[in-house]
């Protein structure tokens, strides 16, 4: 990106590691991206060592805001490796400023993959993609079990979680005069263990303006609305998804998070300042946060815990009939 002759310039420094653990920071440094009433302003990447994929969609969300301010943006000397993989990605292609030459290599990425999300049908798109891709690398440890560790009881559940992260903004988050919202999701795994990160994040309404008509949402919070999200039948949108469950009567966050917890994994869900690990699980931790305007969802989850139960048999604990989808499964 050239100077812009006679611009104000702003130079912010990126950490070392950006980690979804270190949410506040994270808040807070793009709020001070954000909040740059200069031209131009550079982030510099070079001491970037490591990042998970929330920090990355927040990024990329941040940076999406500064462009629609008439603001010009640029993550400069970042490591080629990195910019390579994530102008593959289309996230950072425009924004992208890698080194001239690489004094090193990355430390500790992995396989990463970034997506943005504009549409319904983009999101079957990635959530298919994604699945293929994580399900067909298996790490050095597990090579013996590959034909476990490729099939469907793990791509079913991660296609599931990853159309309905994606769904929940691209519907929900378009609500309440936020049509144009953007959607980004991150995926990230590695070639040791079986731990796979998955983040969603968007810009629009949040959960608290989203579900603010809901009798059961009282106290009118963001925390109150963030864990309400989480609970069985509470939102119903229109057939959508790879599952075409015609009657979705709002189940998604809630079948995403048991799978999740199933595979002895963790969630996060962020909204507004609230921010909450295991919504509505006897586990629930609240923190409160740095304002985000929109929700981000962060999912750890693990390989061989998918194996461990049945996909199908988790929708059978919401008895109620109206709790019970059709699924029509097209794996």
């Amino acid at each position: 990106m050239a100077a812009v002759l006679g611009a104000r310039l702003s130079v912010i420094r990126l950490p070392k590691l950006m980690l979804a653990a270190n949410i506040k920071g994270t808040l807070d440094l793009l709020a001070e991206i954000v909040a740059s009433k200069d031209d131009v302003v550079r982030i510099d990447a070079d001491g970037l060592e490591f990042a998970e994929p929330l920090p990355l969609c927040l990024l990329a969300a941040q940076l999406n805001r500064l462009s629609s301010q008439g603001q010009v943006a640029a993550i400069e000397r970042v490591r080629p490796e990195v910019a390579e993989r994530l102008r593959r990605m289309n996230v950072f292609g425009e924004w992208l400023e890698e080194k001239a030459f690489a004094r090193y290599r990355a430390q500790s990425m992995n396989t990463l993959h970034v997506c943005w999300a504009s549409s319904l049908s983009d999101a079957d798109t990635i959530a298919n993609t994604l699945a293929d891709s994580i399900v067909q690398f298996v790490p050095g440890e597990y090579i013996a079990a590959d034909d476990s560790f490729t099939r469907d009881p793990i791509r079913t559940p991660l296609a599931y979680v990853i159309t309905e992260l994606l769904d929940n903004g691209l519907t929900h988050g378009r609500g309440k005069g936020y049509s144009h919202a953007s959607v980004w999701i991150a995926a990230q795994y590695y070639g040791h263990g079986d731990l796979i990160r998955l983040a969603v994040v968007d810009n629009g309404c949040g959960f608290l303006r989203s579900l603010e008509s809901h009798p059961q949402v009282n106290p009118k919070s963001h925390s109150a609305a963030l864990r309400k999200a989480f609970d069985a039948g509470i939102s119903c949108n229109k057939e959508v998804g790879l599952f075409k469950d015609a009657l979705n009567m709002g189940i998604g966050l809630t079948i995403s998070r048991d799978i999740t917890i199933r595979s002895r994994g963790t969630v996060w869900a962020g909204s507004g300042d609230a921010w909450i690990t295991n919504p509505g699980l006897e586990s629930e931790k609240y923190a409160r946060i740095p304002m985000w305007h929109g929700s981000m969802l962060n999912l750890e989850l693990h390989r061989a815990g998918l194996l461990s139960f049945h996909f199908r048999d988790l929708f059978a604990q919401y008895e109620r009939p109206s709790m019970r989808p059709e699924i029509k499964f097209l794996f």
